[in-house]
């Protein structure tokens, strides 16, 4: 379902790509989203320096997923997994101007969702129903996968969850 597009999450990449992708992440967290709850997560730690921070993410349950076509960054996704309660938080999919509306982003989507049902997950939230992108990508995804999915996942695109079904 990934089209062109091959997926790593960070911690899977080797040298040049790792390198790249941790710069990406440490521009990033330097910079999220206005009101986001990931700026009020990074904001506690803004004393740390950007690679310290992208460490204690990851060791606070974040991960970024990065997708790519042509052996190149065109997308990334940040994601909190609460093993708790059995959720992948999709907190933002990022993507390169020039590969949006181009299926980055819902590739990305639909293998944070595969990987997601693959373990214990319930429940994927991406957004909550207030990102315009996000739900854009939330209803591409129930169009084109509702067939595919449609005995084990409900999405509900008014509050971003994607849930399986018991």
């Amino acid at each position: 379902m990934s089209g062109d597009f091959s997926h790593a999450y960070i911690n899977q990449l080797p040298g040049e790509p790792y390198r790249a992708a941790m710069a990406l992440l440490e521009e990033k967290v330097q910079h999220p989203d206005p009101g986001s709850e990931f700026e009020a997560t990074v904001k506690e730690l803004e004393h740390l320096p950007a690679r310290e921070r992208v460490f204690k993410l990851m060791s606070m349950g974040f991960d970024a997923l990065i997708t790519f076509k042509d052996r190149k960054i065109v997308c990334f996704s940040a994601i909190r997994r609460d093993l708790e309660h059995q959720t992948t938080h999709v907190i933002r999919i990022y993507t390169n101007e020039d590969y949006r509306r181009n299926g980055a982003g819902l590739s990305a989507l639909t293998h944070i969702v595969e990987d997601a049902f693959d373990e214990t997950n319930t429940l994927v939230q991406a957004g909550k129903g207030k990102d315009d992108c996000m739900t854009g990508l939330l209803v591409a995804f129930d169009e084109r996968y509702t067939g595919v999915y449609k005995d084990t996942l409900t999405v509900n695109i008014s509050t971003g969850e994607i849930r399986r079904k018991e």
